[in-house]
């Protein structure tokens, strides 16, 4: 499956960690893809792991986890049996996971696919997929499944609506259009058989 190409080495994650220290041009939320992303990635653990800390607060059965750094970006789309909007961009990114249980700590990969979309405000995820696999060696990655209600998720929402407010747009809400034709889209990503050609 194409979907596990993107899954490099845990290891060159380090690579990406910036400076904690902001150019004047990283103020503004960029409006190209690449160097979004790029913005997104240093920050991105600390916005999920607010969102796990708020998710523990209203249900202590979820077990505790530390998101310590996202990285290895990849924006080679992969093709679709069906056509994506066309400003609907893919991305391919991954996070490394400390899960505590009560005899050990766990670390685990977590392959995520997004589909982001620009508007006139500025960039929205408008959803994503999820893979699970063991670290250091990712053995058997699970199949993606539909993560955009997940905490990751949530934290790349988060991370997306400062970047906006930085820029000065004013918050609006996502087009209904795109989220309809990504609806459609999704049967496809979540291994139907109406999809067979992958």
């Amino acid at each position: 499956m194409k979907f596990q190409h993107f899954v490099g080495s845990i290891a060159i994650l380090a690579t990406l960690a910036f400076s904690s220290g902001r150019s004047l041009a990283d103020t503004v939320c960029p409006t190209e893809l690449e160097p979004l992303i790029g913005q997104m990635l240093p920050d991105l653990p600390s916005y999920i792991n607010r969102s796990l800390a708020r998710s523990r607060i209203s249900d202590n059965s979820i077990a505790s986890s530390t998101v310590l750094v996202a990285g290895n970006p990849e924006f080679e789309p992969i093709p679709l049996s069906q056509d994506t909007p066309e400003n609907v961009h893919q991305v391919f990114m991954t996070t490394l996971e400390r899960t505590y249980t009560d005899r050990e700590s766990i670390e685990l990969q977590h392959f995520h696919w997004l589909f982001l979309v620009r508007g006139e405000d500025g960039w929205w995820l408008v959803t994503m997929f999820s893979s699970l696999g063991s670290y250091p060696d990712r053995g058997i990655v699970t199949p993606p499944e539909d993560s955009s209600q997940g905490a990751v998720a949530a934290g790349i929402r988060m991370w997306l609506r400062d970047c906006r407010a930085r820029s000065g747009t004013v918050a609006s809400r996502q087009s209904p259009v795109i989220s309809r034709q990504l609806l459609a889209i999704s049967k496809c990503l979540t291994f139907t058989p109406e999809c067979p050609n992958r």
